[in-house]
């Protein structure tokens, strides 16, 4: 596979063998117990074909995606270890095929992006590039209702990835929540409660305009833990 990139002229030698590849590695990894070898074939071919040089692939591979795409998320939800998973999200999220093809099973796409949000660092910066990528060249009226039953777990992702340098994930994430603009906001009241102490004697000293120090503290009277909702 690693000859397509360097030699386009093999495209067509790969065009009549591309879907027997696909469904093959597909059959073999359901009745194999240990499937990774047949998902790594196929990482390392949507790897080989990605970037969006080789539309007669792309033509051939259009037929696969109602198939392909959904048993790659069943499986994911099988997978028992968590390379497998993680090769299985990769292969969800480097899908050889126009953005335009991949439209109609959007709506699936973001189980896997939510998914690698949490998973390892390369998940979390393959899944930022793609919602990046969905955002900046989608309408928000078409992307809206595909996000929205997966807006609060999305969101709660986001947030967990806004963490200081030398962190990398920290600016794009907060660049993709800037983005995204008010629809960042609408899951708010969803977000899990905090855990407060039951009673705090002080607080850390706040300074004043006077140069002195007001120490602030929250006594909760005996009451249960409170839950607080930022």
């Amino acid at each position: 596979f690693g000859s397509i990139p360097l030699s386009p002229e093999n495209e067509p030698v790969l065009r009549p063998h591309l879907a027997t590849i696909v469904t093959s590695a597909l059959r073999y990894a359901s009745a194999s117990p240990s499937p990774a070898h047949y998902y790594s074939l196929l990482r390392a071919l949507f790897k080989s074909i990605g970037g969006g040089k080789f539309e007669s692939l792309y033509k051939e591979f259009l037929p696969l995606l109602p198939s392909l795409l959904p048993g790659l998320i069943h499986a994911h939800a099988r997978a028992r270890t968590r390379a497998l998973r993680e090769v299985l999200l990769e292969l969800c999220l480097t899908l050889p095929a126009r953005l335009s093809a991949l439209l109609p099973f959007l709506h699936l796409l973001m189980e896997p992006v939510r998914h690698a949000l949490r998973a390892s660092s390369e998940q979390v910066g393959l899944a930022l590039r793609t919602l990046e990528f969905w955002v900046d060249h989608l309408h928000p009226d078409f992307l809206q209702p595909r996000m929205g039953p997966h807006m609060r777990h999305l969101m709660a992702a986001l947030t967990r990835q806004l963490r200081p340098q030398p962190y990398p994930y920290g600016p794009t994430a907060l660049r993709v929540l800037g983005k995204l603009g008010g629809r960042n906001r609408t899951e708010l009241h969803t977000r899990p409660p905090f855990e407060v102490a039951p009673s705090v004697s002080s607080g850390a000293p706040l300074p004043t305009a006077g140069g002195h120090s007001l120490g602030v503290g929250v006594d909760s009277g005996g009451v249960p833990p409170a839950r607080l909702y930022l």
